[in-house]
């Protein structure tokens, strides 16, 4: 299979809204066959994450990077032509690809670049990342340099301002940098980052800082989503950070502590990575008590490099899950659509649906999560275990200048 990178919307999301608002009148051309698609997937088995099942026997057409159609296999010559790419898709699943609405890049110990392969290689195409270890060692400047690395990437990096740097009081902390307002406020200015990263310092939310609150504040009043970080099922306490803009949580431990703050309208965040693995116990036992998932993501929070390359990375999470008796396809909804609609972009990903990009991943067996294909904004990045020439020398970047200052050992 044929791999030719033709564009990336870079920076995301800003780059691909510009280019839905200008494509928008040939999308429609195409979408009702006046004109033809660039690449057609035909004969899957389609996983529909919005109504929760597979619908066998369908074709997706893409032009320009956006699905223009979804549309049954025995109808969908009004797309093809003879420039259109047509990839027969027989016996495979076509799924939204993978995303992470939670993880910190710099935990696996990869930089962007690499982080960027070996994601896309498991069928991720779309990560939200804290880099709050950078601030705390190079602050609001490495954090910026960090940004703009990952804007040039093949996956899709949504980056947040730290928003606790130091997680703690100074007073108990010893931390190489402080990211406070003003380094927030000049953060998003520079229109690199996404939302607002956790907000850990609960005790300062609970106990009304001013310094807490004029953060929240900021962010809140530019539309940001604001994560949050409550490692309590107390429902008192819980009141008092639900009732704040604060909107997620991926602390909880405990089927109690995702019920209260469920209950309470938070996101909850469920970890399955190289730290954390509290999916496992809370999921099952969730969804066996027949409650909903719609406000429930599944998440890494921190993987390292050894389990992102034996063990996998979201398609392992998503496997694991179905092996402990959950549907695949519920699994797959707190991958693709759930963050997508958290985060606010579900307009352009999560979704396999005219008008969104096309970030597809085709697999070979459902329940084993086996990634055969990888396509990011319908380019063929990722096929039968080996990411394409084109996508691995892409976009690269100059390293981050080290902040440590050793000094040279002088031999006795």
């Amino acid at each position: 299979m044929v791999s030719v990178i033709r564009r990336l919307y870079r920076p995301f999301p800003a780059k691909s809204i510009e280019e839905y608002k200008r494509l928008l009148p040939r999308l429609i051309e195409v979408a009702r066959g006046s004109a033809k698609a660039d690449l057609v997937i035909r004969n899957t088995n389609f996983v529909d994450v919005v109504l929760g099942e597979v619908v066998e026997g369908v074709s997706v057409a893409v032009y320009k990077g956006f699905v223009v159609g979804v549309v049954d296999s025995r109808r969908d010559s009004i797309y093809i032509g003879d420039e259109t790419l047509v990839i027969d898709s027989r016996e495979l699943f076509l799924a939204p690809s993978f995303i992470d609405a939670h993880v910190h890049i710099e935990s696996s110990m990869l930089n962007i670049e690499n982080f960027s392969r070996v994601a896309i290689s498991h069928g991720v195409t779309t990560v939200v990342t804290d880099p709050h270890e950078v601030a705390n060692v190079g602050g609001a400047r490495h954090v910026h340099i960090f940004a703009l690395r990952a804007s040039k990437q093949l996956l899709k990096i949504l980056v947040q301002v730290p928003s606790c740097v130091p997680p703690t009081s100074p007073s108990v902390d010893n931390p190489g940098a402080a990211i406070g307002i003003r380094e927030i406020e000049e953060l998003f200015s520079t229109r690199l980052f996404h939302s607002l990263g956790e907000f850990m310092d609960f005790p300062s939310v609970v106990q009304t800082s001013p310094e807490a609150l004029k953060k929240i504040a900021y962010a809140y009043k530019g539309s940001a989503t604001i994560y949050g970080h409550i490692p309590s099922a107390d429902p008192l306490m819980l009141n008092v950070y639900a009732v704040t803009p604060i909107s997620s949580c991926h602390e909880s431990t405990s089927v109690r502590e995702v019920l209260e703050k469920l209950r309470r309208g938070m996101w909850v965040m469920l970890r399955l990575g190289t730290a954390w693995r509290d999916a496992e116990e809370a999921l099952p036992a969730i969804a066996k008590g027949g409650r909903g998932l719609q406000r429930v993501i599944l998440v890494s929070d921190d993987i390292s490099a050894v389990d992102l390359v034996e063990k996998g990375y979201m398609d392992y999470a998503v496997k694991r899950l179905a092996e402990l008796g959950l549907d695949p396809v519920d699994v797959l909804r707190l991958t693709t659509i759930n963050p997508a609609t958290y985060i606010g972009l579900d307009r352009l990903i999560g979704i396999v649906a005219p008008g969104r990009l096309a970030d597809i991943v085709l697999l070979r067996s459902l329940e084993r999560v086996e990634v055969e294909t990888v396509l990011v904004e319908g380019n063929v990045v990722f096929h039968r275990g080996e990411l394409l020439d084109s996508s691995n020398t892409l976009i690269g970047g100059d390293p981050l200048e080290s902040p440590f200052r050793v000094p040279k050992i002088e031999s006795a």
